[in-house]
């Protein structure tokens, strides 16, 4: 018989993005974060604390992002903090450069053609990077495993199935 695990909401499951950054807008934040980082590529190589403070300038001057430099934070760390997720879906490396996902992105911004799913270009690129997602030291792609369930149970999940994992 297998135990079960009580899955809790820091469990880390699946954890993409971070509260450091409340947005109204994700997609068109999202949009202008990797304009920027093109235009800051052209003259930055590196993405050392240096580095990522001058960004947070960057972010600041275009009014993406005010990233204050008297926090307890620092200005590099919040840079960061607010940029993480388009480096989590794959939009961008850790170092923050732009991936062929993220150029895909930013391509698709500019308009607002469809695919053969009715689908915008641009919310297909965020779907399949949704997909491919997978968290560290995790042996399954959560949301792929999760459709598959839904497909498995006729769309009838019980509540156990979310809020309780089968240890291995």
């Amino acid at each position: 018989m297998s135990e079960y695990k009580k899955i809790t909401a820091n469990s880390g499951l699946i954890s993409l993005g971070n509260t450091g950054a409340r947005l109204s807008d994700p997609r068109a934040t999202y949009v202008k974060i990797l304009n920027a980082l093109v235009e800051f590529r052209k003259q930055n190589k590196n993405w050392e604390t240096k580095d990522q403070a001058e960004f947070g300038e960057l972010l600041g001057e275009l009014k993406i992002f005010e990233i204050k430099t008297d926090n307890k934070v620092s200005s590099d760390k919040d840079v960061r903090l607010k940029t993480g997720f388009i480096s989590q879906l794959g939009f961008t490396t850790e170092e923050r450069i732009i991936t062929k996902a993220g150029k895909e992105l930013l391509a698709n911004s500019l308009n607002f053609k469809t695919n053969e799913f009715e689908i915008s270009n641009e919310s297909f690129n965020y779907l399949t990077q949704f997909l491919k997602y997978q968290q560290n030291d995790f042996e399954v792609f959560p949301l792929l495993s999760l459709i598959f369930s839904i497909i498995e149970f006729n769309n009838e999940l019980p509540i156990d199935f979310v809020t309780y994992v089968w240890s291995g």
